[in-house]
């Protein structure tokens, strides 16, 4: 190899952390049987604290954000006119972000990108420092206006990566 060409690292990440204590303990399962190098935490469930808390014995576990906009509950207060969440205040499902995020009104990208940074907000709070990368629950961040957000959250944030 020479160096000029790029390294390549495979990294497999365990996401939906946050989701429940039992897939944080998996989480650090596979991390002790060297199956996994990173976990991303889905900051508006309830087991949140508890993967933080606990991930915090694992100093080699790189720990991220698996930010949501379908399941569950937002952690900002989302007008359901927007579009992004039901009239109870739950998310849509996946197949109504998918063509919203392809033609987004202002409202909806506005609140899409409120909620994404309450998220990481949210893991800077409880975990005392930034996260080390983001991720999209079921691959949200591949829709080009949603790409666009991420990448300047990212940024203005200081995460190092997204997933590609």
């Amino acid at each position: 190899m020479t160096a000029l060409e790029p390294t390549r690292q495979l990294i497999i990440t365990a996401d939906d952390c946050g989701l429940s204590e039992g897939i944080n303990d998996a989480a650090c399962d596979l991390h002790e049987m060297g199956l996994i190098t990173t976990a991303t935490v889905m900051m508006n469930f309830g087991a949140a604290p508890h993967a933080l808390e606990t991930f915090t014995a694992y100093p080699s576990l790189k720990i991220g954000v698996h930010l949501n906009l379908t399941d569950g509950y937002p952690l900002t207060n989302i007008d359901p006119a927007t579009g992004l969440t039901h009239n109870d205040g739950s998310f849509q499902s996946r197949t109504s972000l998918f063509p919203r995020a392809m033609f987004p009104t202002d409202g909806w990208l506005n609140a899409a990108t409120f909620e994404m940074q309450a998220q990481i907000e949210s893991f800077i709070a409880q975990a005392g420092h930034k996260p080390d990368h983001l991720t999209t629950h079921m691959h949200f961040h591949i829709l080009p206006s949603l790409r666009e957000v991420i990448f300047g959250l990212a940024e203005q944030y200081g995460i190092e990566w997204v997933r590609a």
